[in-house]
């Protein structure tokens, strides 16, 4: 019986003797690999669920003042950028919740906006 260069998977011959042996090994072989591979991914995955993003666009009106822009969590930081002029606003929960930001307030479902108008394209970040 040969094995493979790389993972050492037993090759049977057709000279071998009959035996389930080496098929048995590399079944243990191939489920440690495996069960590894998938302990790894779902911690990867676990982290990942942890981030929000949304974006979008939205237009705020005069007549919208406050504007509440709906999201499907509470922001931490919210990019708000002027179509027209590329101008950036970057909004966050931490500065709001200390007065810093007079045009903004932070919801668990979103972030009310005053004080702006126009067409905006927005990234948030929970």
């Amino acid at each position: 019986m040969q094995q493979t260069e790389k993972y050492k998977l037993n090759l049977i011959e057709s000279s071998d003797p009959f035996s389930p042996d080496g098929l048995n090994e590399n079944t243990r072989k191939l489920e440690k690999v495996v069960s590894e591979t998938l302990e790894g991914m779902d911690a990867r995955v676990t982290v990942l669920e942890g981030f929000k993003f949304h974006w979008g666009g939205v237009k705020i009106g005069s007549d919208q003042n406050p504007y509440f822009l709906k999201l499907p969590f509470r922001p931490k930081v919210v990019l708000l950028v002027y179509t027209n002029t590329g101008a950036m606003h970057v909004l966050m929960s931490a500065d709001a919740d200390h007065g810093r930001h007079q045009q903004t307030t932070f919801h668990d479902d979103g972030i009310e906006i005053r004080y702006m108008t126009g067409n905006f394209a927005y990234m948030a970040f929970g």
